[in-house]
């Protein structure tokens, strides 16, 4: 509740207007990073970023990026609330269908040091490189936008500090 005092007050908007548009926001249209989210629990072919064989799914990578792309570009036009609040989830989305299928993470429990408890050590494991090596590319050409949502972050922390 504080935080939505906080949020609107600095905003100037009426909090009824911004519980109604955080609903909007919500219910937006499905985009292809949904539809991977719900495919992963199917297991649909045609929504995997790379096949069971190991080839990438390069129909799906064209979309995303176009999807990313245009995005981007109307974050950059038009940078509203909603449109960094998309931008973000988006962006947020596509690392973690890259990561779930580029990186694995293994646990492991190292030797006893007298009467503590054992460490354990996190082992991550770069499954497929050029998969990393695509994301690295696409966030790359997003820098001009990753700007943008930092300057936009750094000023409405301040906001909310004047608030305070």
């Amino acid at each position: 509740m504080k935080i939505d005092n906080l949020v609107s007050g600095a905003f100037n908007l009426d909090l009824k207007d911004y519980k109604a548009s955080k609903k909007k926001i919500n219910s937006s249209k499905t985009n292809i990073f949904s539809a991977i989210f719900k495919s992963e629990l199917v297991k649909e072919d045609k929504h995997l970023i790379v096949f069971e064989n190991g080839e990438f799914n390069l129909e799906l990578i064209k979309d995303m990026l176009a999807e990313i792309n245009d995005i981007g570009e109307k974050l950059l036009s038009e940078p509203s609330r909603q449109n960094v609040i998309f931008y973000k989830k988006t962006i947020g989305e596509f690392l973690s269908v890259v990561l779930s299928n580029s990186i694995s993470l293994k646990e492991q429990k190292g030797g006893r040091n007298g009467e503590f408890k054992r460490p354990k050590y996190r082992i991550i494991k770069i499954i497929n490189e050029k998969l990393d090596k695509f994301a690295y590319s696409v966030l790359q050409n997003q820098i001009s936008q990753f700007k943008l949502l930092s300057s936009l972050e750094e000023i409405q922390g301040l906001l909310v500090n004047l608030f305070r």
